[in-house]
């Protein structure tokens, strides 16, 4: 569904110092309002969301503590179904 409303498999963004994955959240929210129910929970990241940064996992821990460089990927991989 993440990759409908944003009408690709990638997109690229410019970020500034000093930013981490809440900050590039927040900014997808507000670049894609839809991503919204997705992505946020209660004001923060939801937790059934898994997020990779440069192919290593990242512990929901430390959201606010990594810091991105330039050319940083971040994945975000939606909740699968199962059971």
């Amino acid at each position: 569904m993440i990759r409908e409303i944003i009408g690709s498999k990638r997109i690229d963004m410019s970020i500034n110092d000093d930013v981490n994955i809440k900050d590039v959240i927040r900014q997808l929210v507000l670049n894609y309002p839809a991503l919204q129910e997705y992505l946020i929970k209660n004001g923060e990241i939801n937790n059934n969301i898994l997020l990779v940064i440069n192919s290593d996992e990242v512990n929901k821990t430390d959201y606010k503590k990594i810091i991105l460089k330039e050319n940083d990927e971040i994945s975000i991989v939606p909740p699968s179904g199962g059971g």
